[in-house]
């Protein structure tokens, strides 16, 4: 199996993959040999590290009435935003739903509509 996948990582690297690869498309360059691979690692890992700390009370600030906000705020990255808050906080959240407060259960609908 390792051969395997040595043998498919050099060719995709050498050949590329798809009809335009002559013109610079489809080429393939593993993360560690990019030159931005390892500041992209390091920028995506503190991101998530940040979204995991949250607490509570700013999981329900930023999601009931901050929303329109906070989706503005991350905009380019919105998708992995709510994937990361899923994975993280995602026993918080569900406890939501049967709050009697508010702010909580609007923040519930909101990541449960954002989630698809």
């Amino acid at each position: 199996m390792q051969k395997v996948v040595y043998c498919l990582t050099q060719a995709l690297e050498w050949l590329g993959a798809g009809a335009k690869t002559a013109t610079g498309y489809g080429g393939f360059i593993k993360q560690d040999r990019h030159p931005l691979g390892k500041q992209w690692l390091a920028i995506n890992q503190s991101f998530d590290e940040e979204l995991a700390a949250m607490t509570e009370a700013q999981l329900i600030m930023a999601f009931s009435k901050d929303f329109n906000a906070t989706k503005a705020h991350f905009e380019q990255n919105w998708q992995q935003v709510i994937n990361v808050i899923w994975k993280c906080h995602e026993e918080t959240i569900n406890r939501w739903e049967h709050s009697k407060d508010k702010n909580p259960k609007k923040a519930y609908k909101k990541l449960i509509r954002a989630r698809g």
